[in-house]
């Protein structure tokens, strides 16, 4: 039972892109490292302004990013989130939500370092991921009441 789990996992883990053409021993060091998590339609995953500490990438299934009360993007199999909160100690910047069924692969911020200097080879593909979407966002700046500008940035 236990080695079907862990061959489903494997299974689970090489169909997610960010994984994708990991040798098996890379994908089992991954597999060490992560959890699987189900969430189900409508759940919050991370909410706006709450303290981050997991790296997410969606496995299956598909979210809505919303920022301040405002859908801004959907995420699905590949994408990642949570990587202001494990790589720059920040809050999440948006409310993630569960559109369907929705399979995570999450990482702490301990073991997402533990990874990338295990297996190097995911690095690329975060990078990828995190450069398509600074493209893809679009920087705004508002004025608060005050006068003072407050940057954003919507993916």
């Amino acid at each position: 039972m236990r080695r079907q789990m862990r061959t489903e996992l494997l299974e689970e883990l090489a169909g997610v892109p960010i994984f994708a053409g990991l040798w098996r021993r890379e994908l089992q060091r991954v597999a060490a490292a992560v959890e699987l998590v189900d969430v189900t339609p409508g759940a919050e995953v991370v909410s706006q302004g709450d303290a981050g500490h997991d790296l997410y990438v969606v496995a299956r299934g598909s979210a809505t990013v919303v920022t301040d009360g405002h859908p801004t993007a959907v995420l699905g199999p590949g994408d990642t989130f949570g990587e202001t909160g494990v790589f720059a100690g920040a809050r999440h910047p948006a409310t993630v939500v569960a559109n369907d069924e929705l399979r995570l692969v999450v990482l702490g911020r301990r073991a997402a370092f533990g990874l990338l200097h295990a297996v190097p080879q995911v690095a690329p593909h975060l990078l990828r991921g995190l450069a398509a979407r600074l493209v893809r966002s679009e920087a705004t700046v508002d004025v608060d009441l005050t006068g003072r500008a407050r940057g954003s940035v919507r993916s």
